[in-house]
């Protein structure tokens, strides 16, 4: 049985609202250039999350693991049709590259630590994949652009508590009680306490 415990820093799990850009620009202090709709998507939930941790950047330790189950798909289908016309231009074939996020973080956070994508169509095998071998304080991700734009973000601390908890089940990894301030992996179990 493996047993890992993280102390919940920050969780951005809101709505991708119709200013969600605007909010991502403020963030960032400039327009994005470049990136695909996805990772821009990634971009705004990401520094959402760190900046409700009251933090501007991120430790090199901390790996980041994004889950989804499309990935850059708006710009997978532009490249696919540029490429019935010839070749697909340079920059719309980048963008269908979801590992592009980990430059922007990288960039904005000056982050150059760990960095993993995986994409699954079943939630709960795309959560396993995330918690898999974690070991160390980690920014978790669900994000998607279809067929609902979602940007779900977790940061965790590995951390013991120093007292005894009261710990009950949590329906998913995204999907915490509001006030939950720890998190318990048993095995493939997600556990939460205030």
């Amino acid at each position: 049985m493996t047993i890992k415990t993280f102390k919940i820093l920050a969780v951005h799990r809101d709505p991708v609202t119709d200013d969600w850009r605007q909010q991502l620009i403020e963030l960032l202090g400039s327009k994005p250039r470049r990136l695909s709709h996805w990772c821009e998507l990634g971009l705004w939930g990401a520094l959402s999350c760190i900046r409700r941790a009251g933090q501007s950047g991120l430790p090199n330790s901390v790996a980041i693991r994004i889950c989804c189950e499309l990935g850059a798909i708006a710009a997978t289908r532009a490249a696919l049709a540029q490429t019935r016309e010839g070749l697909p231009m340079p920059f719309t074939f980048m963008q269908t590259q979801p590992g592009q996020i980990f430059n922007a973080l990288g960039s904005a956070l000056g982050w150059h630590g760990d960095g993993l994508i995986s994409i699954y169509n079943n939630p709960g095998a795309g959560e396993a994949a995330l918690l898999q071998g974690l070991s160390h304080s980690a920014l978790l991700a669900w994000v998607d652009e279809e067929p609902q734009p979602k940007s779900d973000w977790i940061y965790l601390e590995t951390r013991q508590p120093d007292q005894t908890l009261d710990w009950y089940p949590a329906a998913s990894l995204f999907a915490t009680d509001p006030e939950a301030s720890w998190l318990k992996i048993v095995d493939r179990d997600v556990f939460q306490a205030r």
